[in-house]
């Protein structure tokens, strides 16, 4: 934090004693071996207790409150002071004093970005089944297409949150246009002891919910890519955004249920799961022969309820033109977590352990296929050494494989089995290497 704040940066402690639970989460005891500015949300108690900044902003804790607690004796004024001396110095440069007010406007954006944003976007999908070759879809098949799931469309609204009693702060929506905004709230101003929600209802989501997430320019839902698509192949477009059962159309050449997982600042997951969505996913497959699953998540989401189901293909680009080549963390059929690992975290821990994985650490299918050949190894210079293959695209479209290398020290029961050291991902186009 020190040499953070050596290079102009504001910063404080939060999460103290590597706290990272939400629910039923306290303010900092006054007990607490604290010297320096404490920062949180609170009030009078929270003041007289050591407390000098609340965060985001003091609204219905701070400021007004502060003063009539002054006023009415509850609150020392030698505390006010003392808070002020210690309290973090104002920013001078930066973002404007209140967004919702006029104020010049700053693009940060540049044309030359796009394609790289966009080729990031696509990337970094991950395709994990797709059972004889159900995708891409090609537009010559596809004459009538049915869309169902609550992510497929996009926000209801996308403008700045208004002020209101002091329970929220005027700013921009800060991810959350899709969820449950009551939720958010009381996640972070109140002490949230409820039963949150998996999923993010109201549409599409671009980001996990938080004071880090973006302000989005735009936005561009799966529906309405879908129906700028089919309205250039001349393709019938059939959807239900809202039934958990929704009717088939038995002529739909293609079912595709979207659906998300939903992660932000404020509250803890209550499951790796909604049983609202594995049972929109099964209702459809039951029904549709060609059904594929797109998750919008913002972490980890078990998929065993429905992903062996004959009818469902659990994919995300949909198109031949774009391929994704993303590759996830390694997820394992039991949602477990324990902290004394030490190195053996991730893909190393479940190595040493032999755990059965669904998917693996850098798991990913293509629309192609690769092959690798003629490893070698050569000695550089000092200690370094270069390792070269041949990849090879032996499929029917052009793709980007991501080459990945793994190191391991042979008879050492103290170091991972192997760890990643390098990886590289290339276009290579069919045919080719």
């Amino acid at each position: 934090m020190e040499g953070i704040q050596e290079n102009g940066v504001i910063t404080s402690t939060k999460h103290f004693i590597a706290q990272e639970q939400e629910t039923h989460r306290l303010s900092t005891r006054d007990d607490g071996p604290f010297q320096e500015a404490i920062s949180s949300n609170g009030g009078v108690v929270s003041a007289l207790s050591g407390l000098d900044v609340a965060m985001p902003n003091g609204a219905g804790k701070f400021g007004s409150s502060l003063v009539e607690a002054v006023s009415n004796g509850s609150l020392p004024e030698a505390q006010i002071d003392n808070m002020d001396t210690e309290d973090f110095p104002k920013p001078g440069n930066g973002m404007a004093q209140r967004l919702w007010e006029p104020h010049p406007i700053v693009d940060a954006r540049t044309k030359c970005s796009r394609p790289t944003l966009f080729d990031g976007a696509v990337e970094g999908h991950v395709l994990v089944k797709n059972e004889e070759n159900a995708l891409p879809l090609r537009s010559e098949n596809m004459k009538l297409i049915s869309l169902f799931g609550y992510s497929t469309r996009a926000p209801s609204s996308n403008t700045p949150v208004p002020a209101a009693n002091g329970t929220r702060f005027a700013s921009w929506e800060m991810g959350i246009q899709s969820a449950n905004i009551t939720e958010v709230d009381l996640g972070w101003f109140g002490n949230l002891d409820l039963p949150t929600s998996d999923i993010a209802i109201n549409g599409t989501v671009i980001s996990a919910g938080g004071s880090a997430a973006p302000s989005w320019s735009l936005i561009s839902a799966p529906c309405d890519a879908l129906v700028a698509q089919a309205y250039e192949d001349g393709t019938a477009l059939y959807h239900d955004f809202e039934s958990g059962d929704p009717s088939i159309n038995p002529n739909s050449d293609v079912c595709i249920v979207i659906g998300n997982v939903w992660a932000t600042e404020g509250y803890d997951r209550p499951s790796l799961r909604d049983q609202y969505t594995d049972m929109l996913i099964l209702n459809v497959a039951n029904k549709c022969a060609n059904t594929i699953v797109v998750f919008h998540n913002a972490g980890p989401r078990l998929v065993d309820s429905f992903i062996e189901h004959p009818n469902s293909d659990y994919g995300d680009l949909l198109k031949p033109d774009y391929t994704s080549r993303g590759v996830p963390s390694r997820f394992p059929t039991y949602p477990q977590s324990n902290f004394a690992e030490g190195a053996f975290v991730d893909y190393r821990g479940f190595d040493s352990k032999k755990v059965d994985l669904r998917f693996e650490f850098g798991f990913g299918l293509s629309y192609t296929s690769f092959d690798y050949s003629s490893l070698k190894i050569s000695k550089a210079n000092g200690n370094f050494v270069v390792v070269e293959a041949d990849v090879t695209n032996n499929g029917k479209v052009d793709g980007k494989e991501v080459a990945q290398l793994y190191l391991g020290i042979p008879g050492d029961e103290y170091t991972p089995l192997k760890q990643l050291r390098g990886f590289e991902k290339q276009l290579i186009k069919a045919a080719d290497h």
